[in-house]
């Protein structure tokens, strides 16, 4: 059976990682000439991870995976985790997880690029909702190294505070250390 070329592709996680997060997953997105390069895993463009937030889908379409600048000197390698559209935003048990399975997954986007020209060293991201959140938390893990992300974007993220705060962890021991870690001013 042929694969869409254009429906996203799973990237084998090594078996520690897989065991580890059975739930979770890795994608990697590509279109047209770049849905066989990735095929292929020939990546060349600049690591983007999207995060999905609360319920989420890591078939989300936030973002051309052909995006380029306009001289076509680059382009974006975009990845996706799959959380399982877990709720998250009530339910704050699974952030924790989650931001840990993320942690994983940067080194493995950065290990496709092994032994490539110009092999990237960081990775930016772009989370929404709780997926924002999830990637200010890698800064609370002991092993982070900062230098792995490059830029961070968020969409729709609650910095502050969850939006239903329902669930003690979650604004207690997950919320608690991610303010005090990467604390936000709003003029």
């Amino acid at each position: 059976m042929l694969q869409d070329p254009n429906e996203p592709q799973k990237i084998k996680l090594p078996k520690k990682i897989s065991k580890r997060y059975p739930a979770y997953e890795l994608y990697l997105y590509g279109e047209g000439i770049y849905a066989e390069e990735n095929r292929k895993l020939m990546l060349t463009g600049i690591p983007v991870l999207f995060l999905p937030g609360n319920a989420g889908s890591y078939k989300q379409e936030w973002l051309d995976s052909r995006a380029e600048d306009i001289d076509y000197k680059y382009h974006f390698d975009v990845f996706s985790v799959n959380f399982n559209e877990e709720l998250v935003a009530l339910y704050g048990g699974s952030l924790q997880r989650q931001t840990r399975f993320v942690h994983e997954c940067i080194k493995v986007i950065l290990k496709l690029y092994k032994g490539r020209e110009f092999a990237p060293c960081s990775v930016a991201i772009v989370g929404h909702s709780m997926g924002g959140l999830v990637a200010r938390a890698l800064f609370t893990l002991k092993n982070f190294k900062a230098e792995l992300l490059n830029i961070l974007v968020t969409q729709a993220t609650p910095h502050v505070a969850p939006v239903m705060p329902l669930d003690q962890y979650l604004t207690g021991k997950f919320f608690g250390p991610v303010v005090l870690c990467f604390p936000f001013s709003f003029p």
